[in-house]
């Protein structure tokens, strides 16, 4: 149950106050020029109602975080209503109230008390011991119910004395007396021990959220909440601390931006300007809250959802699982969430499952969540709740991991009081109604960061989770996401090899075809058709009396002799085609002077032919024609063996790529056995988005090396679910021969020995650990919770490396 009695957890002891007078209540609106102090004094109660005597104490309780009534003129007529109701829910009988009158001013936006005064004593002891019962009625789990403090017992400040007791608790212990202080009901007592040689347990709390959530802010709280006793002792002190530098505008107003530098140590690159929109937190870093018995380390951490994208995400998830490895032991597990989230977004999906893809199944009981920003609803988790819960519901069906949420590891806190902190500080005049409202939210702040540390100090002897366990599993992980990339490399490669192949198959087609062409490629005309004869003819070759024709299948020209002098010729002892043969003078076609009867040329210029002629017509290639033909062969030759070579490139990468995705099986089956969820499916959404977004922006000429590597980390992505989509958990453990079996004790050597089986040198560094941890940077607090023998004021603090 949340609750707001004004007292500070924080605080151990403070000696007995005596009863005072205090002025008039003066009231100051806020004025950012107004440099005038004025005193912040809470006026007494009306004396008329006697609300604050030692009789009427007795009989009075305070209702805390009742909402405002809406809609109504009568809001003193609906304050009685509900606190009857109230009343007659947890008691079973409504109680004669005497008087019900609501606390401090009217703030539609901030809850509201209602003091409660009975007719008798009876009846409050009554209602103060049926308090819990609230917490069984879901519309009144945030309400609290405290007896009344009166006036005399609040501090110089008007604020009310932190001495509210449970009424059903048992007496100080002697611990508490110790020394004859006075003893606040302070839970932080716990860890205080009055004996020096205690050696302080270490609890390691592990602190994630998305970027602009207020990680950095409640760790400069906690360091105030533990310093100082009260807010207003926080306000008044003369700085408060932080160790975080912040930026920020209070109530968005220009004249009221303020800028918190440290108040220990030098400022470095860990801390970035929170007005640029990035995380405050670059890098991971330690804050350690140290009491007498234990010793609490917040590991601060840089913001997930980084405005900067998916590959800013993924470095600062990196350097979370490293720090986190740095670590034997962690206990605590707290993811920052703002309450108000109404809607599964891809962003937020993507955070969470970005987390637990890299957590061992084992670090489940030691996650809580911390509502920041919870005094808009109420100090309730609201609508985040819902879609938190629909989100692990179908975590528990796809892998039965269950992720509970409950009282117990969940908390709401606002951190809107550091900042007003800050802003007096810085010389802002803030108004009283303000100062009175975040007092309430640092009150309960503080009992909810105690609740909260208490709850993870238990774990030392509960469940601890084992940070090698997350390691393997962040290895592994991050060896699956290398062995996938291998493979969407290797897909592109054979992606780009088949168009290569296509290419070349198309081209060769087209040779084929143009010799198809060329061979068929022919022109029509006459050509001379010899047959042979028995006997032969005597042809003249004289120059009128035969005529040149294009041969049909060779490049020198056929002589077509246009008629036959002699026909047959008797003579046989002459040569063929022996033109002016000695013995063709004696042919009986010759005169006596030694000419043709029929052409009148010399005998010199006749010869025997053996052949008839005659002209016919037909097809006829060119002597170009050839030369291409014989170059297109040449080609087609070429084109064959380029053909063969992308054909066996292509079987070799294909083995690969089975080889290597036989290789996955059993690191996909580590995940599936010891991770909270083994694939991110929002992840591909998320950079989907991201790529969108830069290419809306894009401009010809502009750097494309963000996203190209969105590109190949979606390729990568996309592969590992591939991986997903065929594994099976039959056989997959033995390749060539060798058990492959990935467990907690040997994943380092099967990662090691990958170069030699895949075949080349294999990246041991994955994308989620690097081989090099980062040094380990430590701000120590020693803390006002100290041994009860030392004094109450603020410890000095110091800052300290431990590289």
């Amino acid at each position: 149950m949340n609750s707001n009695n004004g007292y500070n957890p924080f605080m151990q002891h403070r000696p007995s106050t005596p009863q005072m007078d205090f002025p008039p209540r003066h009231t100051q609106n806020f004025h950012p020029q107004n440099q005038i102090t004025r005193p912040r004094f809470r006026g007494a109660p009306q004396k008329h109602l006697n609300l604050d005597s030692p009789e009427n104490v007795k009989k009075e309780i305070v209702i805390f975080n009742l909402t405002e009534p809406v809609g109504t003129a009568n809001p003193e007529v609906v304050d009685l209503q509900i606190v009857q109701q109230i009343l007659s829910a947890i008691i079973g009988v409504q109680k004669n109230i005497k008087i019900a009158k609501r606390l401090g001013n009217y703030n539609p936006e901030k809850p509201r008390r209602i003091l409660v005064q009975f007719h008798t004593n009876n009846d409050q002891q009554i209602a103060i011991a049926n308090a819990e019962k609230l917490n069984n009625f879901p519309g009144w789990k945030h309400l609290d119910i405290q007896p009344y403090r009166p006036f005399y017992e609040r501090n110089d400040n008007g604020r009310t004395r932190n001495t509210r007791e449970d009424p059903q608790k048992p007496a100080k212990t002697l611990s508490q007396q110790i020394h004859g202080l006075t003893i606040l009901s302070n839970p932080f007592a716990n860890f205080a021990s009055a004996d020096a040689s205690v050696t302080p347990k270490e609890v390691n709390i592990l602190v994630i959220g998305a970027t602009g959530v207020g990680k950095s802010t409640w760790i400069n709280g906690i360091a105030n909440y533990m310093n100082f006793d009260t807010f207003d002792d926080a306000l008044n002190a003369e700085k408060p601390v932080c160790l975080i530098p912040m930026n920020f505008k209070l109530f968005g107003d220009e004249q009221t931006s303020i800028k918190m530098l440290s108040t220990i140590g030098e400022r470095d690159i860990n801390e970035a300007e929170s007005s640029k929109g990035q995380s405050c937190t670059q890098e991971p870093k330690v804050y350690r809250y140290i009491t007498d018995t234990v010793a609490f380390n917040l590991i601060d951490t840089p913001g997930i959802c980084d405005t900067r994208g998916v590959e800013a995400d993924i470095m600062n998830i990196q350097m979370i699982m490293e720090c986190m490895t740095q670590w034997d032991e962690i206990h605590g597990i707290c993811l920052l969430l703002k309450p108000d989230q109404h809607r599964l977004v891809h962003s937020f999906r993507y955070c969470i499952q970005e987390l637990l893809i890299n957590l061992h199944k084992n670090s489940i009981p030691n996650i809580a969540v911390v509502f920041t920003n919870a005094s808009s609803t109420f100090y309730r988790p609201a609508g985040t709740m819902d879609v938190l819960t629909t989100l692990f519901k179908n975590v528990k069906i796809k892998t039965g991991c269950s992720i509970l949420l409950e009282d117990e590891n969940t908390f709401c806190i606002e951190n809107e009081a550091v900042k007003i902190l800050y802003a007096k500080h810085n010389g802002i005049k803030v108004d009283k109604n303000i100062i009175d409202n975040v007092s309430h939210s640092w009150d309960h702040t503080v009992k909810e960061t105690y609740r909260l540390f208490k709850y993870f100090n238990d774990m030392i002897c509960m469940v601890p989770h084992i940070t090698y366990e997350t390691k393997a599993t962040t290895k592994v992980r991050g060896t699956l996401m290398e062995l996938s990339k291998i493979l969407a490399n290797i897909n592109e490669e054979i992606m780009q090899t088949r168009i290569v192949h296509d290419e070349q198959n198309k081209q060769l087609k087209i040779l084929q075809a143009n010799l198809k062409n060329r061979q068929n490629l022919t022109s029509q005309g006459e050509y001379i058709e010899n047959t042979p004869l028995s006997y032969p003819v005597t042809v003249c070759c004289g120059q009128n009396c035969f005529e040149t024709i294009k041969a049909l299948s060779s490049e020198v020209p056929d002589k077509f002799f246009k008629q036959a002098c002699c026909e047959p010729c008797p003579l046989r002892t002459i040569t063929p085609d022996h033109i002016g043969h000695v013995n063709l003078r004696q042919c009986e076609a010759f005169g006596s002077n030694g000419c043709c009867k029929i052409c009148g040329c010399s005998w010199q210029l006749h010869k025997h032919f053996w052949y008839s002629q005659k002209k016919v017509m037909g097809n006829f290639s060119c002597s170009t024609n050839q030369e291409n033909m014989d170059i297109l062969n040449t080609q087609i030759s070429a084109k064959t063996i380029e053909i063969q070579k992308s054909q066996i490139s292509l079987q070799s990468l294909e083995q690969y790529v089975y080889k290597v995705t036989k290789l996955c099986d059993p690191y996909f089956e580590f995940l599936t056995q010891n991770s909270i969820i083994t694939f991110n499916d929002a992840f591909e959404e998320y950079v989907t988005l991201g790529i969108k977004e830069i290419e809306k922006f894009s401009k010809i000429g502009d750097d494309q090396t963000k996203l190209n590597n969105l590109n190949k980390l979606l390729a990568a992505h996309q592969q590992m679910q591939c991986i997903v989509n065929s594994h099976t958990n039959s056989a997959t453990n033995i390749f060539n021969g060798i058990d492959q079996r990935i467990t907690l004790y040997n994943y380092m050597d099967k990662v090691s020995n990958l170069h030699e089986i895949i075949g080349f040198e294999f990246k041991l560094i994955s994308s989620h650990q690097s081989q090099t941890p980062s040094s380990k940077k430590v701000i120590t607090c020693e803390t006002k919770v100290k041994k009860i023998s030392r004094n109450n004021k603020a410890k000095n603090l110091k800052e300290r490396a431990i590289l």
